[in-house]
């Protein structure tokens, strides 16, 4: 949420309070992004949660959502390191090579993971409108590649439409996905390598959350 509690997502605010009356240390996201848009939790010092969805009743019951449970220790130190940065408004590079961190290294990371693609390439976004990305997958396809894209929902995300109509004209089966609704983010090239995290292959997404 903006780092801003004023202006924080319906909701944030009031769970906020909740939270602060039991004697949670609560607060807000650095205004340094343009959006906070991750989710993660770490537990113990030992395992992390790295999520697709938001912590809420419709994510749970009426979404298509991942998780990945992650007890690599050098992930989980790498993202309290990430925590504790954002937590201080301090800047921070991230350094462990399996985790995906937007702005810092999503856009040249998930794009690779589409380019190693040999045979076959998996995506499934809620949403997909950045150029590169949409240019990537049409290369893939006319490179040979079984490539096939799962989008939200058009009538919730009219932004995936243009992507969507490119895609398609390029040979590239497309559908947007309602029910249940695609919020996850994810790719799978030639079921060996994958990506699943929060970020959209949105421009805004990849370079400025």
């Amino acid at each position: 949420n903006p780092g801003n509690p004023n202006s924080a997502l319906s909701g944030n605010k009031a769970v906020a309070t909740q939270l602060e009356a039991l004697g949670v240390n609560v607060g807000w996201t650095n205004p340094a992004f343009n959006f906070t848009h991750a989710k993660s939790m770490l537990v113990d010092g030992n395992t992390a949660y790295v999520l697709t969805y938001n912590l809420t009743k419709a994510a749970t019951e009426d979404n298509r959502e991942f998780a990945i449970v992650d007890r690599a220790m050098s992930d989980v130190e790498e993202l309290k390191r990430i925590f504790l940065a954002d937590a201080e408004r301090k800047p921070y590079q991230p350094l462990d090579p399996d985790l995906v961190v937007s702005p810092n290294n999503a856009r040249w990371r998930i794009l690779g993971i589409m380019e190693q693609a040999k045979k076959e390439l998996l995506v499934g976004v809620e949403v997909i409108s950045d150029p590169e990305v949409v240019a990537t997958l049409i290369e893939k396809r006319r490179a040979g590649v079984d490539v096939r894209v799962l989008v939200g929902g058009v009538k919730k995300v009219p932004a995936n439409l243009p992507a969507a109509r490119a895609l398609l004209a390029a040979g590239v089966p497309t559908r947007s996905q309602s029910r249940p609704y695609l919020h996850a983010k994810y790719v799978i090239a030639d079921g060996e390598t994958a990506y699943l995290g929060s970020i959209n292959f949105s421009t805004n997404s990849l370079d400025e959350n």
